[in-house]
C-alpha cells in the first residue's frame, strides 16, 4: 500500500482547481484504487490565494487493506505533502505548513504581489528569501519560471500549471502516466494541443536540468 499527498496552492486564476482536477482525473484512469480530494471554492477569485489537496492510495496487487488504513479525510495533515506545486512562490511558502523533510517542492517563479503589497501595507520577500525558507523544510527545492515559457513557448502564460504538471511527471512524483494524463487533456479539456505542448515543455526541461528524487 502507498498513500500519496500531494498539495497545489496558487492565486485565483492560475488554474490551481484545473490542476488538482486533470491530476485526479488521470489517476482515476490509471485505476488509483482510492482519491480524495478537497478545494477552496469561492476563494479563487482573481489572484486572491487559493489552495487545494489531492490524496491517493495505491494497493498492491490482491493486497487487502484495513479501513484503518485507508483514507479517511480528503485534506493533507500539516507535514505530510509528498509534493507541494507552488503556481506562485508566496503561495508555496505560505502553505510550507503541509511540507516535511520528504516534500518535493515545485514552484513557478512568476511572482503575483496579492493587494497588500499594491496598497503599500506589506512587502512581497525576495525570491531568494523565499526559497531559502524552502529548503529549511526540505531539500528537494525545484524552481522555473513556468509562467515565462508557457507564455514564449505556447503562447499563454496561463499554461504555466501544466509546464509544472510536466516537471513533477517526469520527476516521477505522481502516481499517474504520461498516457493517462493525454488521454484526460485530449478528453477534458479546451485547447488540447496547447496544453499537451505545455505538459511536454515541462518534461523536456525536467529531463534536461532534473534528476528524478
Amino acid at each position: 500500500m502507498r498513500k500519496v499527498n500531494i498539495v497545489i496552492a496558487g492565486a485565483g486564476g492560475q488554474g490551481v482547481i484545473t490542476l488538482r482536477r486533470i491530476i485526479e482525473f488521470a489517476a482515476f484512469r490509471e485505476g488509483v484504487d482510492v482519491i480524495l480530494g478537497s478545494e477552496k471554492l469561492g476563494l479563487s477569485q482573481r489572484e486572491g490565494a487559493i489552495d487545494c489537496c489531492c490524496r491517493f492510495l495505491i494497493k498492491e496487487p490482491g493486497e487487502v487493506i484495513d479501513e484503518r488504513d485507508s483514507l479517511l479525510s480528503p485534506t493533507v495533515c500539516y507535514g505530510d505533502a509528498d509534493v507541494l506545486i507552488g503556481l506562485e512562490p508566496s503561495e508555496a511558502l505560505r502553505n510550507a505548513k503541509f511540507a516535511s523533510s520528504k516534500t518535493v517542492f515545485i514552484v513557478n517563479e512568476h511572482t503575483i504581489p496579492p493587494v497588500t503589497v499594491w496598497a503599500e501595507m506589506a512587502t512581497y520577500p525576495k525570491l531568494e528569501d523565499i526559497f531559502s525558507c524552502l529548503k529549511q523544510f526540505s531539500d528537494k527545492v525545484v524552481s522555473l519560471n513556468a509562467t515565462k515559457m508557457a507564455e514564449e513557448e505556447v503562447g499563454d502564460a496561463q499554461k504555466a500549471n501544466l509546464v509544472l504538471l510536466g516537471v513533477a511527471l517526469e520527476l516521477g512524483v505522481l502516481p499517474i502516466s504520461y498516457d493517462s494524463l493525454k488521454r484526460t487533456i485530449e478528453e477534458e479539456m479546451r485547447d488540447a494541443e496547447e496544453n499537451l505542448k505545455a505538459l511536454d515543455i515541462g518534461i523536456k526541461w525536467a529531463k534536461t536540468n532534473l534528476e528524478r528524487f
